[in-house]
This record gives C-alpha cells, structure tokens and sequence, in this order.
C-alpha cells in the first residue's frame, strides 16, 4: 500500500546511526530513474502514522526526491513488545545488508542485553547464525566497547582489524592515553592482527618494567617487522645494505657480513631494525673517515 512520507516515524530502535549522504544521494537517484525496488516496512500506530522497521535509507530518499508518498508494508501491530522486535527487524535487515559498521552492532547488541534481558546466544540466534559462529560474533563486537571512543571510531571507519585479539592486545596496554596512540599509529601504518598484538604486547611489558613507550619506538617497529615477515624468510638485509656502501677492506667487509650473520635479529633484520646498530654507526664512522 502507499503511505503518506510524512506519516512515517523513524524507528527509535534504530541502531544504525550514520548514513552517508553521498550513498542516499545515489539511491534517490536509482529510485528517481527506477522507482521503488523493495517496500519499505512499518508498524501502523495510534493516531494514523507508522512507525518504520526496515527501509531507513529508501525512506531519507524519498524525502530527498521530495516524494509525498512511498509503498510500504504494514506488519502486525506489536504494541508492548515493539521497542525488542523492532530492534531486532532492525538489526537483522542492517546486518544482512551490511549497512551497519561494527560499534553500530556491538551497541545494538548491548541495547539487547542490558534493556532486553537477551543472552548472547538469543542474539546470535535472532541474527540466524550457527550458535558457535553468532556467540563469535556477537564476543567480538562486544569486545570494542571496552575500548575508549577514539579507538571505536578507527574500528567503525575500518581502519583496525575487526579482531577480537586486536581488541584484548589492546585492552592488556595499562595506559588508555598509551592505547589511543598505539591504535592511531596501528591505523595509520595499516597494521595486521599479528603486528599489532606484538607490539603490544612489547608496550604493556615495557611499562611493567617502568620504561616508558613511544607510540613509534623502536620497540614497536621491530615488533611489526617480525610479525609482517613470513616465518623461515632469508634475511634480505645487513650492515652494509643499511649503510648503502661497501667498504673497500675485505677482512672489514668479511667481519661486518658475519657480524651480521650472527646476529640473533638477523631473521627480520631491514632498514628499521638495523637503525640502531652500533656496527653500522661503526662503519658509517670507517667511509667517512677515508674519504
């Protein structure tokens, strides 16, 4: 049936919360060209309006191309019940269409809990998931909210692995300020799973031992060195790669390359590792000084 734009409310379970204009502006033009693909659904309320289950996006068009009406379909009134089932149509529909970005679903699922008493095995169930695979699921998400907002946002815009390692390597980093730091440079670098709960782990046993931690210390780089290399790589890089040279000794050049042979980071050695090795001051030190 067709229903008046303006008779419909938005759905105040509705637990996605961002919605990129840039995306509507393309499905009011598909629907301006095509019309309307799929109805949207609604739960008819007292007084002549609805309130929406599922269509937010198709209906912000609308009201984009300036539509006064849009087809949708009227499920069974749930007066009572309507706050958990809508948030349930909701988060289904959004979830299936991958519309929503992680921290939407987690806070959906800890609106779930906390003011619908469900389990995590009742949400995985709603969500129609194998009980093993949706407790995953649901675990994961749930994991990020411990995390503190700005590290939320990186996970939401997808810049962190959705991973609930990367969530507790992160949670074992005492220091919250610390956390949003190392997150920051995790996200900038691109980081893997491996590489960021190296690092830190490295940072939080750092701060036991009362050091302190530089976001891009170099305790952190030769953790995502390690972690990025493949297990058995041959290493690729020495003392007198990083100094770009070759002396013209062959008994310095012999001890600079066993040197490096026996090295016990010779297994992931690169320009990062190698920045801080005293041979390599050391042979700097030798060209400049017979030049």
């Amino acid at each position: 049936m067709e229903i008046k734009v303006d008779k419909v409310l938005p759905n105040p379970e509705q637990p996605r919360t961002v919605f990129d204009l840039g995306a509507l502006r393309e499905l009011a033009a598909s629907m301006a060209a095509h019309g309307l693909i799929q109805a949207i659904t609604v739960d008819e309320a007292v007084g002549g309006v609805y309130i929406l289950h599922d269509g937010e996006r198709r209906l912000r068009a609308a009201k984009l191309l300036g539509w006064e009406t849009i087809r949708a379909d009227v499920v069974e009134s749930i007066n009572g019940a309507g706050p958990r089932e809508r948030l349930e149509r909701a988060l289904v529909a959004n979830i299936q269409r991958e519309d929503m970005n992680p921290i939407e679903e987690a806070r959906a699922f800890r609106q779930m809990m906390n003011v619908h008493g469900m389990t995590y095995e009742q949400i995985a169930q709603r969500l129609g998931k194998s009980n093993h695979a949706g407790y995953q699921f649901v675990t994961i998400r749930m994991k990020w909210l411990e995390l503190e907002p700005e590290i939320q946002d990186l996970v939401a815009k997808g810049k962190l692995p959705v991973s609930k390692r990367v969530a507790e390597a992160l949670l074992d980093v005492p220091d919250p300020d610390l956390r949003v730091r190392l997150a920051q440079k995790f996200a900038k670098h691109g980081m893997k799973i491996n590489s960021i709960a190296l690092a830190c782990k490295r940072a939080a046993e750092k701060l036991q031992d009362g050091g302190e931690v530089d976001a891009d210390s170099f305790a952190l780089r030769y953790a995502r060195e390690k972690a990025d290399r493949p297990q058995g790589a041959p290493m690729k890089w020495d003392a007198l790669q990083q100094v770009g040279q070759v002396p013209p000794w062959k008994t310095v050049t012999d001890t600079a390359r066993e040197t490096c042979e026996a090295c016990a980071l010779r297994d992931i050695a690169s320009r990062v590792t190698c920045s801080e090795c005293a041979i390599v001051e050391f042979l700097r030190l030798l060209l400049v000084g017979v030049r």
